[in-house]
């Protein structure tokens, strides 16, 4: 278990006591931030109390047959020792005299920059910092033929036939099969050497692909040699590539089909119990795994078992430069298992529906089928009006925005992304993965994969990206039962998200699903009161819409059918959800000037029901019961901890992003509450009201029976559904009532909406329409200065105030800032009354300052500022990590040269050796005008410091910066660093070298860095 994990496991207790107990021993519960007045916010705390103290008391589980994950690779890299070099010439006798010089092999940074795929990024999850963090990478192979995925087995021996989809940066949306997986990053010739005890019975399992260049692979390109040994001895190996030389494996061991490159493989292993002999002392010392990847000349004689990996003869010499391997060798999740000890835990399939609202269920037989074999709730509100942020919400247990990402931008900046890694937010698959589970992820979802700008990495394991506007449904329940059936035939622990898109525009479902949707269903989807649905013009997009949500629907059923027949269901927690709505009222049409977009066939900037209310159906034989609809409101941030103690785990709260006390609460309490009568919400279809209704009372705001408030994030435009009253707001009031998807009639300013749910359910009645201003032909306006103040009303008044304090009760609130500070500080001198001024830039124009003490900051454009720091001073800029730095500053009207600027925790002079440039490029003279100093690439790997460096005396300059979190290490490492010229990883020595105590030299061996003290977020066990 993690460090991280473990710590915030440690503070549960405490979180327990102020939560459940508040009794001797206990301290007080701390409020949280409101602007209620005091007696709401005490009523609302007493309420969360309440829904505690009801905590449900689960019987314990039974243990599971199955395998047991004992040990990911990925997560030990750091601890391997990586050979980067020709192991036949690991022992080579010293150069001689007149023999062609020995290029001294590629850091493992060169090699990353040099591979070519688009489809690639550095993990931020792996704990590791600097070039070490290049050894764990999340990688894609495009697979074109969406209608043929998955490929069988007999497939994989074959190339596909068809040349790869493009890249598309942004949206990804070339049609394909991107599947991405967490590799060991591991170019030709390389090896990684793991010291660890083995189970008494264990498997091997991995993928491995030779992946080539986008512009195109030499024809002279040689195939790639991948093995797998044990203390030295080879188990198994395959040439993927041009090479005939199949699979070679120990006799008793199954080889693997060979097949060619641009594809992921799989395979996997039995280690000999011999291995481990009989004794006790030797079944738990520690053995050697080692995998390992060479070029292979085609006409190589074939290895053998017990041979050492074999490269290209080192005796042969040619003036010619050697032939390139036939592309980047990886390899995907490669894991250990203790066969038969026991599965982690149950399973967890999570299908999410997208743009799925809860009407829809009309149109899904299969679903609703479903739902009375487990519990349905029937007021379930999204976390967000379109997918991301919804997503967020689903899997982190709290509102996108204060799980570090904010729900307006669709595209979020370069700096918002990296600040998310260095949140390091443990998210359900993160969380799941920690406790032994295999995760991953199949659907229409680039939202989940990292090196596209639109998307983010959330710790899945595996991905499969299925991008195509009508295969894609059936594709991905072939990829899903073919992991079910992979993962039953092992008893292996999983956590397996689905991702329909079938129901997201454009709707172009198969004709054969189209025949069952009626005129009703229609109608309905559409907010037609049934007094006005006889001979109105129904909308064909809206029957289209239902045909695609019956089409998810018939697939679904594939793959719970297959749940079935693997005899998965017993053990298996099934969730399907929908991430969100879609708007088909047209009386909800409007035109949003400041996005230039419709309302009508969209979603992401309107937060009606047709957004908010999604479906939500959750099974589980003999832990949940069934038949059972809870009518009660609840939110999708709630599903996170529920799946959490439903597998055992409640405890576990603690390590998604919110903490125990986050936003998020079990939904057992409502599942096995006692029959109440149900005071929520009506269904839509029965309303039929043509005037504005009259407004409830405030106790129905107190109302313990409507559930929970739910508060919704979008573009433009946030929500709370609460006590049967929907409010919302927007950011910018500008709306334009539409026709079709165009924009048509005068300009309103509407920055709140207030609909009373129980009476108006369809929200055609906005209660405060009647106060906006204006004369008649005057567009009206509300919320200006000739607007009367809703407030003021004495019925409406009320319940106004009441919902706008809990509005900002629930905005969620953005965690703290998860980039790293750099700091310039002037040292006191007691001889001395030094000043520093000039000028700090940067080559990110977001440059900001965060504080400045005993001093003066003045900007100076984007991503530049002039500073003054008296003895003492500090000024705090936050800036890219991967940015370029220049100081061009004066102490006391005198030039700093470099070697006065002392970098880091240690405050050394790292930049005594660098020569200045001058603008032409060349070494400054002594009498010329003076230059900035950088830093970029490497050096500014040097600044970072895990704690404030210790002042000098005499008013030294020194610069630092915050201890980079591991992920926005790596994207700084690979992504704007230069290649660096030694194979050493270790920092000591690295840093010795800058500071010019150590010469460079070759390295005489592997290298075996590590993650920094602390700095791991794996767990050391595997997470088992």
């Amino acid at each position: 278990m993690s460090p991280t994990v473990r710590s915030a496991l440690a503070s549960v207790g405490a979180s327990l006591c102020l939560g459940l107990f508040s009794g001797p021993g206990c301290g007080a519960t701390e409020s949280l931030p409101s602007t209620l007045s005091s007696a709401t916010a005490a009523r609302t705390t007493a309420a969360a109390a309440g829904l505690d103290a009801r905590r449900v008391s689960l019987p314990p589980l039974a243990p599971l047959a199955g395998d047991r994950l004992q040990y990911r690779f990925c997560d030990h890299a750091g601890e391997a020792v990586l050979d980067l070099r020709d192991p036949t010439r690991a022992d080579a006798a010293p150069q001689r005299e007149g023999d062609s010089p020995t290029r001294e092999p590629a850091s493992l940074r060169e090699r990353f920059l040099a591979f070519d795929s688009p489809y690639k990024m550095v993990s931020p999850y792996s704990g590791l910092r600097g070039e070490p963090a290049l050894r764990v990478i999340e990688v894609a192979i495009a697979e074109p033929a969406v209608d043929k995925y998955p490929r069988t087995a007999e497939a994989q021996a074959a190339p596909a036939g068809e040349s790869a989809p493009r890249f598309d940066p942004v949206w990804n949306r070339y049609r394909g099969v991107y599947e991405s997986k967490v590799a060991l990053f591991a170019p030709t010739p390389s090896c990684y050497r793991y010291r660890l005890a083995l189970p008494d019975s264990g498997l091997l399992t991995w993928h491995y692909a030779a992946i080539p260049p986008q512009r195109g692979s030499d024809r002279a390109a040689l195939p790639v040699e991948f093995s797998v040994l044990v203390d030295g001895q080879r188990l198994w190996s395959a040439v993927v590539g041009k090479g005939k030389p199949g699979p070679q494996a120990a006799p008793d061991v199954a080889p693997s089909a060979p097949g060619p490159a641009g594809h992921w493989l799989s395979a996997r292993v039995e280690i000999p119990r011999r291995l481990n002999g009989e004794s006790a002392s030797k079944r738990s010392a520690l053995h050697t795994v080692s995998f390992c990847a060479v070029t292979s000349k085609p006409d190589a004689p074939k290895a053998t078992a017990g041979d050492a990996p074999r490269e290209s003869n080192p005796q042969v010499k040619t003036s010619e430069p050697p032939a390139p391997p036939v592309g980047t060798a990886v390899w995907g999740s490669p894991e250990l298992w203790s066969v038969g000890e026991g599965a982690a835990g149950p399973n967890v399939l999570l299908v999410l529906i997208d743009t799925l609202r809860a009407d829809a269920l009309s149109a899904m037989p299969r679903l609703s089928q479903h739902a009375q074999q487990g519990v349905a709730f029937s007021q379930a509100i999204t976390a967000a009006t379109w997918t991301r942020p919804s997503l967020l919400g689903l899997l982190g247990g709290d509102l996108a925005t204060s799980v570090g990402q904010s729900a307006e931008e669709m595209i979020p900046s370069e700096r918002e992304r990296k600040r998310f890694y260095a949140l390091d937010r443990r998210l359900l698959p993160r969380a799941l993965r920690d406790a032994g589970y295999k995760v991953a992820s199949i659907g229409n979802n680039f939202f989940l994969l990292g090196y596209p700008q639109i998307g983010l990495s959330l710790g899945f394991d595996e991905v499969a990206d299925v991008r195509h506007p009508v295969e894609d449904t059936p594709a991905i329940s072939r990829a899903a039962i073919a992991f079910l059936q992979e993962q039953a035939g092992r008893g292996r622990a999983f956590f397996l998200q689905l991702h329909y898109d079938a129901p997201h525009w454009p709707y172009t479902p198969p004709p054969e699903h189209l025949k069952g949707i009626t005129d009703d269903q229609v109608a309905q989807l559409m907010g037609l009161p049934e007094s006005e649905r006889k001979g109105a013009k129904l909308d064909g997009m809206a029957r289209a819409y239902l045909g695609e949500a019956a089409y998810a629907d018939a697939q679904l059923g594939r793959v719970l059918d297959e749940l079935d027949r693997l005899g998965l269901r017993e053990r298996t927690l099934v969730l399907v959800v929908g991430d969100h709505g879609e708007v088909f009222d047209p009386r909800h049409n409007h035109y949003v000037p400041s996005l230039k977009q419709p309302t009508l066939y969209h979603h992401g900037w309107s937060a009606y029901d047709e957004i908010l209310r999604v479906p939500l159906v959750m099974s589980m034989p003999k832990r949940l019961p069934q038949g059972v609809t809870v009518s009660a409101q609840v939110r999708l941030t709630d599903v996170a901890p529920t799946v959490l103690e439903l597998l055992g785990l409640s405890t576990w709260r603690a390590v998604l992003p919110s903490g125990p006390r986050g936003d998020g609460q079990s939904l057992l309490p409502l599942v096995f509450a006692s029959p109440r009568p149900d005071k929520g919400p009506p269904p839509t279809s029965g309303a039929d009201r043509e005037s504005p209704p009259e407004p409830r009372g405030l106790a129905r705001l107190d109302d313990e029976a409507y559930g929970r408030p739910a508060y919704a994030e979008g573009q433009n435009i946030r929500a709370l559904r609460h006590a049967g009253y929907l409010y919302l707001r927007r950011g910018d009031a500008r709306l334009q009532k539409a026709q079709g998807n165009d924009g048509v009639g005068p300009m309103l300013r509407v920055a709140e909406e207030l609909y009373d749910l129980v009476a108006d359910p369809l929200q055609h009645s906005d209660l405060l329409a009647s106060f906006a201003g204006g004369g008649k032909g005057s567009p009206p306006e509300r919320n200006s200065e000739r607007s009367s103040d809703p407030a003021n009303d004495p019925r409406l008044g009320p319940i106004l105030l009441r919902l706008r304090e809990e509005f900002a009760r629930h905005t969620p609130q953005p965690p703290e800032q998860g980039l790293p500070l750099v700091h310039l500080m002037l040292a006191p001198d007691a001889r001395a009354n030094h000043v520093l001024t000039g000028v700090l830039s940067s080559s990110d124009a977001g440059l900001s300052v965060q504080g400045v003490r005993n001093g003066e900051v003045v900007p100076r454009g984007p991503g530049r500022i002039e500073l003054k720091l008296r003895p003492g001073g500090v000024v705090d800029v936050l800036v890219d990590p991967s940015a370029r730095i220049e100081l061009l500053l004066s102490r006391d009207g005198l030039t700093v040269v470099p070697r006065e600027l002392l970098l880091g925790p240690f405050s050394l002079p790292l930049l005594s050796a660098v020569a200045t440039p001058s603008s032409d490029g060349k070494p400054a003279s002594s009498d010329a005008t003076p230059s900035p100093i950088v830093l970029e690439g490497a050096l500014l790997d040097r600044l970072s410091s895990s704690y404030a460096p210790v002042p000098g005396e005499r008013g030294e300059i020194l610069l630092w910066r915050d201890q980079t979190a591991p992920g926005v290490s790596a994207a700084s490492t690979s992504a704007a660093s230069p290649p660096g010229k030694s194979g050493s990883g270790s920092e000591v020595e690295t840093l010795m070298r800058d500071w010019g105590y150590a010469r460079p030299s070759a390295p005489s061996g592997p290298v075996s860095p590590t993650a920094p003290a602390g700095a791991s977020s794996r767990p050391s066990d595997g997470g088992t």
